[in-house]
């Protein structure tokens, strides 16, 4: 991290928490985007309706806590409610929890929208981990209402009781539900609300533009120069002459490859879940 000449991050909590290590660390905020117009409500018909979607992937053990809290600790304390588990690397422990009444795995899907629109509610209960969650920028695209963890909302900038509701320990959980599931109205408040939080700050395309100002500022600024030994404090003193023109080409073809690669990202969120 200390050879890097900028560290760029998905959010601006990340960007505390490394400054919290490295007081002088140059970090830029480039958060995750979505493709409004791959993930729009007008693009596909619902697949069977559900009252709750989990989707993420079981490799990942946050979600895997996630799923299992929701199942053992919230779902208890609601009526009769329907929760679909959608999502690849389905593991031996998240399969046993279709034991569960009401509780049903799919696993890996070819689209995951017409799941996401079939819920009545998309929850995420994560709690451990960091970043941003992809699956919530795309249930919140999807004109969905979202349940989640302060931490599942991360890096969002969204409101809640606005954009999303969010919730902590089983309790609050449950209540929340109970208040998205038992208020239509606060349901399609929520989806319309969370869909132009996305549509404001997450589109793909203005993302992607702003991406690559990160990368040509990086490029063509002069480089740090920075002591090796030092462990808490970085002395970034700029030298005065910048990269050689050489380097800042080839610097310059690298970057394009990646700019290229972020556009195309949105082929792949359609493909992520499988």
């Amino acid at each position: 991290m200390l050879r890097a000449n900028l560290i760029v991050t998905v959010s601006a909590d990340d960007a505390r928490r490394l400054r919290r290590f490295l007081p002088g660390l140059l970090v830029e905020v480039s958060p995750c985007g979505v493709d409004l117009e791959h993930f729009s409500p007008q693009a596909v018909q619902p697949a069977r309706p559900t009252d709750l979607l989990f989707v993420g992937n079981y490799g990942h053990p946050p979600n895997r806590d996630a799923v299992a809290f929701l199942v053992r600790e919230v779902l208890p304390r609601l009526g009769p409610t329907s929760l679909r588990i959608v999502g690849r690397a389905i593991t031996p422990e998240v399969s046993a929890l279709a034991r569960y009444p009401g509780v049903e795995v799919v696993g890996a899907v070819d689209d995951v929208r017409p799941h996401l629109l079939a819920a009545r509610a998309v929850v995420a209960p994560v709690r451990f981990g960091t970043g941003m969650r992809g699956k919530v920028l795309e249930a919140l695209a999807m004109a969905r209402p979202v349940i989640a963890t302060p931490l599942g909302a991360e890096g969002l900038g969204a409101v809640n009781g606005r954009h999303l509701m969010t919730a902590e320990g089983s309790e609050q959980w449950a209540r929340t539900v109970q208040a998205v599931l038992g208020d239509a109205d606060l349901a399609r408040r929520l989806g319309a609300q969370g869909r132009a939080l996305v549509a404001r700050d997450f589109d793909w395309n203005r993302i992607t533009d702003a991406h690559e100002a990160i990368y040509d500022r990086a490029i063509h600024a002069p480089s740090p120069q920075r002591d090796p030994f030092a462990r808490h404090e970085i002395p970034w003193q700029r030298l005065a002459e910048p990269l050689p023109s050489s380097l800042r080409r080839r610097m310059s073809l690298a970057t394009g490859a990646l700019i290229a690669a972020r556009r195309g990202a949105h082929w792949y969120s359609g493909r992520r879940w499988r």
